[in-house]
């Protein structure tokens, strides 16, 4: 998952680019949104009909375009683009204006870690993290996540989820004993993030599906899914819970959590819960 550290609309109420924006990646801004301006002017539009786009007026300091839909502005203006577009089919706009804001998002808005790179030790974690791109991506979606998570987990009693993020850190600056320290870190934050995600009900879910166990309605595991990255699982067995990470399987669905595993095929599960403890056969409720 891409990173997202802008926020806030694309430009402001008076028009200008958002701080940030500048020189070169003043102009791919300006080039993606007059591509956006165009598409969405002409989506819902009947097929074959051409719409005058008014596009931006792009004004000589680098960090401010306005829109000026009569070009009355004489010089004033450095460049002024205009696109006539016919469109065939509406979905085709929206497939570009799509395009457009990821453009902008890749190439004006930089990865940034949350934390201040200049304080960073030498060698550290947090200086390899810095100069990761995909890993400093990683670090600013860990603290979006961990924001959410600790406004759901305002009522927590005990509150444990700083703590625990705390003992998250200290696991992760661990890698530096793992002969692939970039793998072992981005598998550290996917995992962590996931996990976030799946506990505070953060993301979209399935379930929760109910399965009974060999055959007794004691014997119950109620689990939930959680569209993660990677997917996860919250399963329920009496007064235990576990997290478990979805893993490859040559069939059905299969996740792996510390001592439990779950694994479904057309609504049927093999379930074990606990270390050394026997493959439960368990069926969906319909």
């Amino acid at each position: 998952m891409p990173p997202s550290h802008a926020s806030g609309p694309l430009m402001t109420q008076s028009g200008r680019v958002p701080r940030g924006c500048r020189g070169h990646y003043a102009e791919i801004y300006a080039t993606a949104l007059n591509m956006i301006s165009a598409h969405l002017d002409n989506v819902g539009r009947d097929y074959g009909r051409c719409s005058v786009i008014p596009l931006l007026t792009v004004l000589p300091s680098d960090d401010m375009f306005t829109s000026d839909s009569r070009g009355t502005r004489p010089n004033q203006f450095l460049t002024r683009m205009r696109m006539n577009n016919c469109f065939i089919r509406t979905a085709s706009s929206l497939a570009v204006v799509a395009l457009s804001f990821a453009w902008i998002a890749g190439a004006a808005v930089a990865a940034a870690p949350s934390f201040d790179c200049s304080k960073v030790e030498a060698g550290s974690i947090e200086e390899l993290i810095c100069h990761d791109d995909q890993l400093s991506a990683l670090d600013g979606k860990m603290a979006a996540v961990f924001a959410a998570a600790t406004d759901k987990a305002s009522n927590e009693h005990p509150p444990v989820l700083k703590a625990e993020q705390r003992g998250w850190i200290k696991g992760r600056n661990d890698c530096w004993k793992s002969d692939n320290k970039r793998r072992c870190i981005e598998q550290s934050y996917e995992l962590r993030i996931a996990e976030l995600q799946a506990r505070y009900r953060l993301v979209q879910a399935t379930g929760p599906v109910s399965y009974v166990c060999d055959g007794r309605s004691a014997k119950e595991v109620i689990a939930t899914f959680f569209q993660t990255e990677p997917p996860t699982a919250v399963a329920e067995f009496g007064d235990q819970t576990s997290l478990m990470y979805r893993q490859a399987a040559a069939s059905g669905t299969k996740y792996q959590g510390r001592n439990e595993t779950f694994w479904e095929h057309d609504g049927e599960a093999l379930i074990t819960w606990g270390y050394g403890s026997p493959e439960m056969h368990c069926q969906a409720k319909r």
